[in-house]
């Protein structure tokens, strides 16, 4: 692996899954940097983004004066919400109305409160007994020369084990990344500071809004599956580097693959300036020519 920029993220290996060129850009070139809100795309799609972003950054502000010992009320919660939407809106240049802000907020704010609920995180609310604590998402472990971004978003000690929480404010697919991730939690937590070594002593959960309601789930760990997410990971830091030796030796990037579907390329912000701002399956042909050309 690579000395410089060496990193694994969900996010990252996602993109890299469904578009190595776009995670070039993204990604793959010194001081790139990714806009983490598509400003293209369905409306739907930029409102949903725009809910789990506030609604996370405003349950983490929230956690962190819990920590304290200050308790929020629903009133001061809903404004910390709006505050967060129209921070998005504003440094995104989102284009929406007040009505739509209000209607966002209000569905933030019952998530949230949900969350405070259920049976996993009540205990924190009600102060029963626990060791606990919290972290931000861009928190990573350097483990040798790579950066682990899998960090748990809760981290609560009960019955002699250490629980990593993850929370998801959005349903989605099933995709391998996220199992892949949530067993990399335990690697994420196993090389920080103040927490166990042995994977023994976790356990993992996680909290995804699916149909009007959080939905508790339980991951198992045991050493096989440890040890395999570890082994997936070097396999895609080891494709990742492949790939950056190719954009140092085109630029260009005009050689590197594209998308694999017309639907991973919906909502790309990389699109007006890609070889598939046409059409996928036409700009992959273009490629076959010139690649066949330069073959001959």
């Amino acid at each position: 692996m690579s000395a410089i920029n060496d990193h694994w993220s969900k996010t990252s290996f996602e993109l890299f899954s469904k578009c190595p060129r776009a995670w070039a850009i993204a990604y793959g070139r010194r001081n790139s940097s990714p806009k983490l809100l598509p400003t293209k795309g369905s409306t739907s799609h930029l409102r949903s983004n725009l809910m789990v972003r506030a609604g996370r950054r405003t349950f983490i502000e929230e956690l962190g004066d819990l920590f304290n010992n200050k308790k929020w009320s629903l009133n001061y919660l809903k404004r910390r919400v709006k505050a967060h939407i129209d921070d998005q809106v504003w440094t995104h240049r989102l284009r929406t109305d007040s009505i739509v802000i209000e209607g966002l907020c209000t569905q933030i704010s019952h998530r949230l409160m949900r969350l405070r609920q259920t049976d996993l995180l009540k205990p924190i609310w009600t102060r029963q007994p626990r060791r606990w604590a919290y972290f931000e998402r861009f928190t990573s472990i350097q483990i040798g020369n790579l950066a682990l971004f899998a960090t748990p978003d809760i981290v609560v000690h009960h019955q002699h084990k250490w629980t990593l929480i993850r929370l998801r404010f959005q349903s989605g697919p099933s995709l391998p990344s996220r199992e892949l991730e949530d067993m990399l939690m335990v690697h994420w937590a196993m090389h920080k500071s103040g927490l166990p070594d042995r994977y023994e002593d976790y356990r993992i959960r996680t909290l995804t809004w699916r149909g009007g309601q959080w939905v508790q789930e339980n991951v198992e760990v045991d050493a096989q599956r440890v040890r395999l997410a570890w082994m997936m990971l070097q396999h895609d830091v080891q494709e990742m580097t492949w790939m950056k030796r190719c954009i140092s030796a085109d630029p260009t990037l005009e050689s590197l693959p594209l998308a694999r579907t017309e639907n991973d390329c919906r909502g790309c912000n990389y699109k007006p300036t890609c070889p598939a701002s046409n059409g996928l399956e036409q700009a992959k042909y273009g490629q076959r020519i010139k690649q066949g050309f330069h073959q001959s």
